[in-house]
């Protein structure tokens, strides 16, 4: 669409039916950074980081139960005999919500640096850093290479320094 905030408040209302997508998110965000409203791309982009992390498991998932219906020897519903997998256990990663929130981040990052924000998108892309290094590998390492830059250019050499190790 060529108007961006239109396009921009759709998407709210997209999101509003469908919360926990990460897809939408990211095209709500990047609407908003089309109409120029980048402070509530990256609070949009950050209110979906949060929901990824109290987000409520799907039915069936995450149960406390003794019996919970599922068979610990072979990981398969032990009422049906199904072949649904076993439910994760407590402090195991979800990749799904893992993946949702590799891609916020990375979306996130850009936003922060389009607004100017290095140290934020640095952030970001750390923490994207610790769910996929392979993913985000290359574009954690150009924005510590403009951090160096940035830091030789105004003669810091402690910081150019602790970028360059970090490279």
């Amino acid at each position: 669409l060529d108007d961006a905030a239109g396009a921009a408040a759709l998407l709210r209302r997209c999101v509003s039916e469908r919360p926990d997508s990460s897809a939408l998110q990211i095209e709500l965000a990047n609407s908003l950074i089309d109409a120029g409203q980048i402070d509530a791309a990256v609070g949009s982009l950050s209110e979906a980081l949060e929901r990824t992390l109290t987000r409520a498991p799907e039915p069936d998932e995450g149960q406390d139960d003794a019996d919970d219906g599922h068979d610990a020897e072979d990981g398969h519903d032990a009422e049906d005999g199904s072949d649904r997998p076993r439910s994760l256990s407590a402090g195991e990663p979800d990749p799904e919500r893992s993946a949702d929130r590799l891609l916020l981040l990375k979306a996130r990052a850009a936003a922060h640096h389009s607004m100017g924000d290095a140290d934020a998108a640095l952030a970001d892309l750390e923490q994207a850093y610790a769910i996929d290094s392979a993913a985000v590998a290359a574009e954690l390492e150009q924005q510590l290479q403009s951090r160096r830059e940035a830091a030789r250019d105004r003669e810091d050499m402690t910081a150019e320094r602790a970028y360059t190790l970090r490279c």
